[in-house]
C-alpha cells in the first residue's frame, strides 16, 4: 500500500525541518511478511547465507545481500557492531542468478516483501522531497532522490543484533550519522533507537514510520538540514532474548 503525498502534512514537514526528525504514516502491510522470511533465512547455516553475499566490486565490503559483521576491529581502530543484515535493491535478483545462486526457498520473501516494501519506501522517500521542495527551494530534492543511479543506490537493510556477545554493555549499535540524504526507521522488535541527545528510546507507532535526515541531507545544503546521529541499546531484560530486529530504508541522492 503507497501513502500519498497529501499525508505528508505541514506539521510533519516543519518538524522533520526543525528537528530533524519526523513521523509520517507509513502501512506496515509487507512488515510481516520481511520479518517472517528474514527469520526463516537466518536459520539457514553460515554457508547458504553467505552464497546470498555480493561483493561486486571485489574489495571484501559487500553491498548486496547477506552481510555479517562479528564486532572485529576494523582497520580505522573501531570495533563493528555485532550484527547481520541484509541489503535488498531492485537489482539483487539478477546479481544473484549471475552468480548462480539458487533462490528457493526464499524466492517469495525477496521478490514479493521485500521488493514491494522497497517501491514503498522509495515511493514514501519522493513524497517528503517533493514535500521539501516546497519549504526549501533551489535543491531539487525530488529530482535528485527520483534521478539515477541514485534511484538504484537507496537501499532497504534488514538488521539482527546479536545480543549474546553484549550483555556487559546496553549499546549494541554505536553512535553514528547515516551516509545517506533521508533515513526511514519503518519497525523495530522492541524500542531500542536512541536519537540524538534523547535519552530514552524511540517508541514507534503502528502504520508509522520515522524520518530523519542523513549525512547527505547536511553535506547538500551546507547543513541548513542538519543530520540526526543515533544508536541502538537492548531493551531487552531477559537474558533468554538473543537478537534484536530493525526494517530501515536509507534514501541516496546524487549530490553532484
Amino acid at each position: 500500500m503507497a501513502i500519498r503525498v497529501s499525508q505528508v502534512s505541514h506539521a510533519a514537514v516543519e518538524k522533520l525541518l526543525n528537528d530533524g526528525r519526523a513521523v509520517i504514516p507509513f502501512s506496515h502491510s509487507y512488515i510481516p511478511g520481511a520479518v517472517h522470511g528474514w527469520d526463516q533465512f537466518l536459520t539457514e547455516p553460515q554457508e547458504r547465507k553467505d552464497q546470498f553475499t555480493i561483493d561486486a566490486e571485489g574489495m571484501g565490503d559487500p553491498d548486496d545481500g547477506y552481510i555479517h559483521r562479528t564486532g572485529a576491529l576494523r582497520a580505522d581502530g573501531v570495533y563493528d557492531d555485532r550484527k547481520e543484515f541484509f541489503h535488498y535493491r531492485h537489482r539483487l535478483t539478477p546479481r544473484l542468478a549471475r552468480k548462480g545462486v539458487p533462490l528457493d526457498p526464499h524466492r517469495a520473501w525477496i521478490n514479493h516483501s521485500l521488493d514491494k516494501l522497497h517501491l514503498q519506501c522509495a515511493s514514501a522517500s519522493r513524497m517528503i522531497a517533493t514535500a521539501l521542495d516546497h519549504r526549501l527551494t533551489g535543491y531539487c530534492f525530488a529530482e535528485r532522490v527520483a534521478a539515477a543511479p541514485a534511484s538504484s543506490m537507496s537501499v532497504l537493510r534488514l538488521i539482527s543484533y546479536d545480543l549474546c556477545g553484549v550483555r556487559t554493555t546496553l549499546l549494541i549499535g554505536k553512535r553514528h550519522v547515516d551516509k545517506c540524504f533521508l533515513t526511514l526507521h519503518i519497525a523495530d522488535e522492541r524500542p531500542g533507537l536512541i536519537l540524538g541527545q534523547e535519552t530514552r528510546p524511540y517508541r514507534a507507532n503502528t502504520n508509522t514510520a520515522l524520518v530523519f535526515f542523513g549525512d547527505k541531507a547536511g553535506r547538500l545544503t551546507d547543513d541548513r538540514l542538519t543530520p540526526l546521529s543515533h544508536e541502538v541499546v537492548n531493551t531487552s531484560e531477559s537474558t533468554d532474548i538473543i537478537s534484536r530486529w530493525s526494517i530501515v530504508y536509507f534514501c541516496h541522492i546524487i549530490l553532484g
